[in-house]
């Protein structure tokens, strides 16, 4: 059953798309009525699948973003649903973090089972925006929670962090066989919540914590401007641009120009790679594209970190009429126009060239703010970075 209508939308002063995107996160049962976000509305299948943490604490961070936009406080009322729901069945009571799935399916499972520190990074980032905007000590407890794991246990001397946990014994450990489960440069958007929260823990000091983590991180960069996500060299998009808008946020918090040089390297590197193949790959080792096929998440981030930098001076605006135009028109093509979900985004193209028949949640609210950074840098309206979902 969909989810109540919480906000009308239209009376704001926003543009059509995030109307219908705002208004599909609001309102097509994405949300459950237990508070957790799934991950995407299978189509063939009729049916939301997979509660999932990591994309409740982006769910959580967009509620705040439309709050901000709105004022209206049932938007709040929600992320705080959503907070419960990561409090009772996702946050592990003794390590603090969060797997890909609830806890109490985590417990089920045979073999070994992570915890994940990048998704327990975003889920504290939701939770610090929360409880900028919401009274209860409890989400302060819990970003206090996942603070102390990541400074006493996670993070390393030489700026890296362990990428997962055991979820029995709480033993650090990593894997080379994905990028979300090895270190590079996507870890430094799972420390946005220490850069929001400018948070001190065990004498820890967050300027010299994120200091630390974004010279291991710049030091991996390579000449084309790329940031690998695999031992081979090769990078991924997505996680590259992970890298980028960590790298956008710090570069605000702390004023440092030389790293907003770094993440408008990055940007054209994906810009040369447009021009190669007519469109936003998935892959790419340097220069030579290795996985053509698009997907909307990619897409998304690629519009709304180009709206930032033509915003904040750092590439030409000219580039608003050309490229991040051709990038908003084609974002354009995966939004679904009519029906139930109207207004949700569809994945695009996994990395086998299948097309998935996915509303995927994520896709969606990037969207929506790309959407709107896109008109409003249009409109030279300054955009922060820090509010980056």
């Amino acid at each position: 059953m969909a989810a109540e209508p919480v906000v009308d939308l239209t009376r704001q002063d926003l543009c059509p798309t995030v109307i219908e995107l705002g208004s599909w996160l609001l309102e097509s049962g994405i949300q459950a009525p237990e508070g957790h976000f799934y991950a995407w509305y299978d189509l063939e299948r009729s049916a939301f699948v997979r509660p999932y943490p990591e994309i409740t604490g982006y769910g959580i961070s967009t509620l705040c973003w439309l709050f901000d936009l709105t004022g209206n406080p049932r938007l709040v009322e929600r992320a705080r649903r959503a907070f419960d729901f990561l409090e009772g069945d996702a946050i592990h009571p003794g390590w603090g973090l969060v797997g890909t799935q609830p806890l109490s399916i985590l417990e089920k499972l045979d073999g070994p089972v992570s915890l994940h520190t990048f998704d327990s990074g975003i889920v504290a980032t939701s939770l610090e925006r929360l409880a900028m905007r919401s009274s209860d000590p409890q989400v302060g407890k819990a970003v206090e929670r996942i603070t102390s794991t990541f400074l006493n246990h996670l993070l390393l001397d030489d700026g890296t962090l362990w990428p997962l946990i055991d979820f029995c014994d709480g033993t650090p450990t990593s894997s080379t066989q994905r990028w979300s489960q090895s270190f590079s440069g996507y870890q430094l958007k799972s420390l946005m919540f220490l850069m929001l929260g400018g948070t001190s823990n065990g004498g820890t000091d967050e300027e010299t914590t994120t200091r630390r983590v974004v010279e291991r991180v710049l030091a991996e960069q390579q000449k084309c401007g790329a940031f690998p996500s695999y031992p081979t060299g090769e990078t991924h998009l997505h996680p590259h641009l992970y890298t980028l808008e960590a790298l956008s946020v710090a570069a605000a918090i702390h004023g440092e120009e030389r790293w907003l040089e770094r993440v408008a390297a990055g940007f054209k590197y994906m810009e040369r790679l447009i021009a190669e193949r007519g469109c936003l790959p998935t892959r790419a080792q340097k220069d030579r594209v290795t996985v053509h096929f698009e997907r909307a998440d990619i897409v998304a981030q690629f519009l709304r970190l180009g709206s930032y930098l033509c915003s904040a001076g750092c590439i030409s605006r000219r580039r608003l009429d050309s490229v991040l135009l051709w990038t908003r028109r084609r974002l354009q093509q995966y939004v679904i126009e009519e029906g139930r979900h109207r207004g949700g985004v569809l994945f695009g193209q996994d990395g086998d060239g299948t097309f998935k028949q996915h509303v995927n949640c994520a896709a969606t609210l990037m969207s929506a703010q790309a959407c709107h950074w896109y008109e409003s840098a249009q409109s030279r309206v300054h955009l922060d970075p820090t509010e980056l979902v």
